[in-house]
């Protein structure tokens, strides 16, 4: 059933709200929602001009607009009310099929969660999504003995209706919110401690080994958005007074408003807790007898080999996935870029090959049978035939420029575990958490631009 949006969109509007709430015949309940909103918003009814931008400038989702899907994304208005419970409060982010807000539950007296908001095309006309599904499937799953370390790195869903806007009906999800993401951590950050890097990819591989063994689910897109951190409500408290007192920059278009997104702010109570993988809109449930999978996916420059040749994929497309990632991490450089740097057409599959191949060295014939497609540039005994050459010097050993000595000789080792062209070559989640390199004590500073 589609639920109930009360809209505030403006300081006068955000005043009626109360009295609208107050008249309206909704159950008992509702006086309950008055007093939160009379006693306990954080949604201030007054404050600090924004800066306006001109209508003319794309701003955040407006760049994933699709002129065949008018209203692709909920015309969200600090101050509406979602679900008779959930006050919105500021922007926390947005993405390709969604935006998240930061919201008060006016059920629970001082209680922030956070309401993604799904566009019209992310969900069927049931009002379920991918996401969701793979969401309650996690929340679900038993480990065999009952616990595992990986569960406490995911999020539950703790509410998740459908809102009707002007384009359709769009799914919300609604969860604890979470701190910044990983990739602002580090940009703020110029030089960090190896040991941060380690303590991070520890709970990365607790989790993906919870997702691959107990849930069957390949998460298809790790990467520093999708890994945020665990934070207490004086970390919102003081990100709200932030936005009161310097508000985001935000366009009027058309009969809607725009919002800049709120990411992070200074908060001398706020806390960094646990990493928590997040962002399950292209993650896939394998079938546990015949875990694999088909088609194109993953970001382009962390796109696994198989998946590169259009073979089948499992759970090991994530620890390729994982290699891409840490390397930018230590290097400060991607590992692949797989662009067309020629013709300036976006993805290249060929560029990327090439890049593998110079990487690792050349693939192995049984990948090679399987390939159904990119598999052109490569003879039958694996040679490498393309058209784009890469020097001899592209190796990991000789680009591999921050780490020395016993953390070098680990480190490359490590990265050679994840980056095999065969899917059952790279080690699991679970046997990357035994490797010697995360576990050394010494712990440089690796600095960054």
């Amino acid at each position: 059933m589609t639920k109930s949006v009360i809209h505030a969109s403006q300081p006068l509007q955000r005043l009626s709200t109360t009295f609208t709430l107050l008249f309206t015949p909704i159950m008992g309940t509702v006086v309950k929602f008055i007093i939160r909103i009379l006693g306990g918003s954080r949604l201030p009814l007054f404050r600090a001009s924004p800066p306006i931008l001109p209508a003319g400038d794309s701003l955040e989702e407006e760049q994933f607009a699709y002129e065949d899907i008018p209203d692709r994304y909920y015309p969200t208005y600090l101050g509406d009310i979602f679900h008779n419970r959930y006050q919105i409060l500021l922007k926390l982010g947005y993405g390709t099929t969604s935006t998240v807000w930061l919201a008060q539950d006016l059920m629970r007296w001082k209680k922030y969660v956070a309401v993604k908001i799904l566009t019209v095309d992310a969900s069927d006309k049931d009002g379920q999504s991918d996401e969701l599904e793979v969401l309650k499937h996690v929340s679900k799953a038993v480990p065999p003995d009952k616990t595992h370390t990986g569960l406490s790195f995911f999020r539950k869903v703790i509410d998740s209706f459908e809102i009707q806007g002007p384009g359709g009906k769009h799914l919300c999800i609604v969860q604890i919110p979470l701190r910044q993401t990983l990739s602002t951590f580090m940009r703020e950050r110029a030089n960090l401690p190896l040991s941060i890097y380690k303590s991070i990819l520890v709970q990365t591989f607790w989790a993906l080994d919870y997702l691959h063994t107990v849930c069957n689910v390949v998460h298809t897109d790790i990467s520093g958005r999708n890994l945020m951190f665990e934070t207490n409500r004086a970390y919102f408290d003081d990100l709200l007074d932030a936005e009161q007192r310097d508000p985001s920059p935000q366009k009027e278009t058309g009969n809607r408003i725009i919002y800049s997104s709120r990411y992070s702010c200074i908060s001398k109570q706020g806390t960094f807790g646990r990493l928590i993988l997040s962002d399950f809109g292209s993650a896939r449930i394998l079938d546990p007898d015949k875990p694999v999978g088909k088609g194109d996916i993953q970001p382009d420059g962390y796109r696994a080999p198989e998946v590169i040749f259009g073979a089948n994929w499992s759970y090991s497309v994530d620890i390729w996935n994982v290699a891409c990632l840490v390397w930018g991490w230590i290097e400060d450089s991607p590992l692949f870029i797989g662009l067309d740097q020629f013709n300036n057409e976006g993805y290249d599959p060929e560029m990327h090959l090439a890049e593998i191949n110079a990487r690792i060295g050349p693939p192995p014939k049984d990948l090679l049978t399987q390939a159904e497609r990119n598999k052109d540039s490569f003879d039958q005994d694996g040679k490498w035939i393309g058209d784009i050459t890469i020097t001899s010097d592209y190796t990991l050993e000789t680009t591999e420029k921050k780490l020395e000595g016993e953390e070098k000789e680990h480190f490359l080792h490590f990265m050679k575990a994840m980056l095999q062209w065969l899917p059952d070559d790279r080690l699991t989640a679970l046997r990357l958490l035994e490797h010697p390199w995360l576990w050394l004590n010494r712990s440089p500073i690796v600095r960054r631009k």
